[in-house]
């Protein structure tokens, strides 16, 4: 536990000096270069296709510590938030983060029944495998304009559905360790490795 808290302690350090001072709002800013490379270091991508036949484009961002503060700084940008907006929306993070993993995940796949990881039965299992543990996730489809979701996640499109992926195991413990994220179902499976 205690070392978890200390990578934690080092991840916000390291946060704290890859952003510019706090605004005159007391909210942190994040050059839009530095996010967008933030945000490339923590995503992975892959496509999966039968023959010529594509079955599955993802690309799933990591939200460890780290990223979820210059996300969270990013917004406060974009949004102008005052300094409490900014601490009551980094409380909800944080707080999702001491219980979870989570993941954005930019999900296509060219059958339109396919794309259902929010059913009741998914044709899709999402895991996780870090530490020798292996977690299923839970879907959950992020129903927030384009416009946004490209602010946040460049690497996202119009032909993707936005989904927030979450397993049960704090980020603290996983975010220290290599992991790999799988998704299969029936018709493709595919290895995101962190």
């Amino acid at each position: 536990m205690i070392k978890q808290l200390v990578i934690f302690i080092l991840a916000s350090n390291i946060f704290s000096c890859s952003t510019t001072p706090l605004s005159k709002d007391g909210v942190p800013t994040i050059n839009v270069s530095d996010y967008e490379n933030l945000v490339e270091k923590n995503t992975k991508s892959t496509e999966s296709y039968n023959g010529l036949s594509n079955q599955l484009n993802v690309s799933a961002t990591k939200m460890d510590s780290l990223m979820s503060e210059a996300m969270l700084a990013r917004s406060g940008q974009i949004y102008q938030w005052n300094a409490t907006i900014f601490q009551e929306e980094k409380a909800k993070v944080m707080t999702d983060l001491n219980t979870k993993t989570i993941f954005f995940l930019s999900f296509y796949t060219p059958e339109r029944s396919h794309n259902n990881l929010t059913a009741l039965k998914p044709i899709w299992k999402l895991y996780l495998d870090v530490g020798g543990q292996r977690y299923e996730g839970k879907a959950i489809k992020i129903k927030t304009m384009l416009a946004d979701l490209e602010s946040l996640y460049p690497h996202h499109s119009r032909f993707s559905t936005a989904y927030k992926i979450e397993f049960s195991v704090p980020t603290a413990q996983t975010e220290s360790q290599d992991e790999t994220l799988t998704i299969t179902g029936p018709s493709a499976s595919v290895k995101l490795r962190y």
